[in-house]
């Protein structure tokens, strides 16, 4: 494996059967480097959403708390990778390419079943589908909380608070949104280095090692549109191929209807195993 550092970096690697600190130009072949991940943190309260919408034709103001749950770490998923909040509408929106019906249909369920909110679907560009939700509550809750001071997108939300199978959930939507599904890997790329972070840290809550890789900026098609990157790609990508295919499986088949079995899924030897 390859790894580059900036200067005055310290590592964990094992050496001689011993983890130690070390700076990273005393790295020699042979060296196992370890990389920590957050472990789950069941004493807190369960994370959410705190929507404020005003009721119509009324000054009252109604305040709803919408429970992270995995179905809603999924949303969060599909909107750090391929959503956007329209300012002009007043509303939450997903692209996704016409062929995408799954992903399309999913979205749908969650924000009926969990927010109670009904979705419209309208042509953007030839190739692609965009889905918009208009909830005031829901427009101002992933304005103000997905997005850094800088408009990039980022996760809000401690980790160490989410259990096994949101993590899959939240993966799920990340790489359905904006990743690949191979023969041999489960990928996710983005030019934000926090989501790529982000991605990272999940597989590696889910027992997966992942790696890590960068791209200079290109030219590329992403669902049927024609961009031309101005910043670097980052590729977190998957490991195993054992260990690739149930965890393909897993992302792939995810839905409203299934997802609260995946706490029951875990990583072990390589094999994704259930209880």
């Amino acid at each position: 494996v390859s790894y580059k550092f900036v200067e005055n970096h310290e590592i964990y690697v094992m050496r001689n059967g011993q983890w130690q600190w070390i700076g990273s130009e005393e790295a020699e072949i042979g060296d196992i480097v370890g990389e920590a991940f957050e472990p789950e943190d069941r004493n807190g309260t369960q994370q959410g959403m705190t929507l404020c919408e005003r009721i119509t034709c009324s000054d009252t103001y109604t305040k709803k708390r919408i429970e992270a749950s995995p179905d809603v770490q999924r949303l969060v998923g599909y909107f750090l990778a391929d959503g956007s909040v329209n300012e002009c509408e007043g509303c939450v929106q997903f692209d996704f390419a016409n062929h995408e019906e799954e992903n399309l249909s999913d979205v749908e369920e969650i924000l009926l079943k969990n927010f109670n909110k009904k979705s419209t679907r309208t042509p953007h560009g030839e190739n692609c589908t965009r889905l918009k939700c208009y909830s005031k509550g829901m427009f101002n809750y992933f304005n103000n909380n997905f997005y850094d001071s800088e408009r990039n997108k980022h996760y809000p939300w401690d980790l160490s608070r989410l259990s096994r199978g949101d993590c899959i959930s939240l993966l799920a939507g990340l790489v359905r949104g904006d990743g690949a599904i191979g023969e041999n890997a489960v990928s996710f790329y983005n030019s934000n280095t926090h989501l790529i972070h982000l991605a990272h840290r999940l597989f590696a809550r889910i027992g997966v090692a992942a790696s890590v890789h960068i791209r200079d900026p290109r030219e590329i098609v992403i669902k049927g549109r024609l961009v031309k990157q101005t910043k670097p790609e980052w590729t977190v990508t998957s490991g195993s191929k054992t260990t690739t295919v149930a965890l393909k499986q897993i992302i792939e088949e995810i839905t409203c209807e299934n997802s609260r079995f995946t706490e029951r899924l875990f990583i072990s030897e390589n094999f994704c195993c259930g209880r």
